[in-house]
């Protein structure tokens, strides 16, 4: 019921009205972080992890207390999450694609492109091992399937391209670049899929909190 309640108001027209009115449209970034659980974020309570800007999020916005996933991998919620259907609506039912997926299904991205919003995808897509452009983006820097945690190729645009360093500082700076290049009279939205704390949970090697079992793998994987 709650599903169907917030498909109609973004249906609403109200909203579409406010969409389509320079002056009330607004902006739209949605982060992504990868396998974090629901109780690993310190506005939760968790006895040693501190996320102090998602804090402030929470603090600021809303922070759900009763949701659930039907399908708990990776590659249904994504879809899920962009098209606001059930897995056996769009059919990604595996960390994997549905062949009908990118012909057959809207995503809110696209929706918003429609609309006039400039729109941008950057970092871990995750729908399928494809990372070539999808259609409703303006930008696009993607990583194929799961991604690497140091040096990365992100697909950008239609062309691969290999970057040097940590995937969530690059994945975090092509962001931040999107944000720099906006047009203040035009809206934008922009997904940003960041891959930590996936798997295996390689933090920057620089970092002085990371353990030195972790920094001996880290030095590894980046020779």
């Amino acid at each position: 019921m709650l599903r169907r309640t917030v498909l109609k108001t973004l249906t609403s027209a109200p909203l579409a009205s406010a969409l389509q009115s320079p002056r009330r449209r607004p902006n739209v970034l949605y982060i992504v972080t990868d396998d974090q659980r629901w109780d690993l974020l310190s506005i939760r309570g968790h006895p040693f992890v501190k996320t102090p800007n998602m804090d402030r999020i929470g603090r600021e916005g809303a922070v759900f207390l009763n949701h659930f996933v039907t399908t708990s991998l990776c590659s249904p919620s994504r879809a899920s999450i962009l098209t606001g259907r059930y897995p056996h609506q769009h059919r990604v039912q595996t960390n994997g694609s549905s062949p009908l997926f990118d012909t057959q299904e809207k995503t809110f991205p696209a929706l918003l492109h429609a609309a006039g919003y400039r729109t941008g995808y950057i970092g871990k897509w995750h729908i399928g091992d494809n990372p070539k452009p999808r259609t409703g983006f303006d930008h696009w820097a993607v990583l194929p399937g799961q991604g690497v945690y140091f040096d990365p190729m992100l697909n950008v645009n239609g062309h691969d391209t290999s970057f040097k360093g940590h995937v969530d500082g690059i994945v975090a700076g092509l962001a931040v670049d999107f944000l720099k290049q906006q047009d203040a009279k035009k809206p934008f939205a922009l997904c940003v899929g960041i891959k930590s704390p996936h798997a295996e949970q390689l933090p920057p090697p620089t970092n002085a909190s990371v353990p030195r079992e972790l920094k001996g793998m880290a030095s590894l994987i980046t020779r």
